[in-house]
């Protein structure tokens, strides 16, 4: 999976996805950039994340988290 695809799915609602960590191990995560599925006290307070991470609202973790867009990224 690319990271724009993930990007564009991320946006759209939330999204079941996997990623290959440093260690090798794969991590299953289930996430959203839709602010309509982020509780208002967790949204943004300002400025934009780089394009060189992907940050999504991890919904199992109840915070953000952000990724590097070199992260080897798989559908779940």
């Amino acid at each position: 999976m690319k990271v724009q695809d993930l990007r564009n799915e991320l946006s759209n609602g939330v999204t079941d996805f996997a990623f290959i960590k440093k260690d090798g191990s794969v991590r299953v995560s289930r996430g959203t950039t839709n602010l309509a599925f982020v509780p208002v006290e967790k949204h943004p307070k300002g400025g934009k994340a780089s394009e060189k991470v992907l940050a999504y609202f991890d919904l199992e973790k109840d915070n953000w988290r952000c990724l590097s867009v070199n992260t080897e990224f798989i559908t779940a």
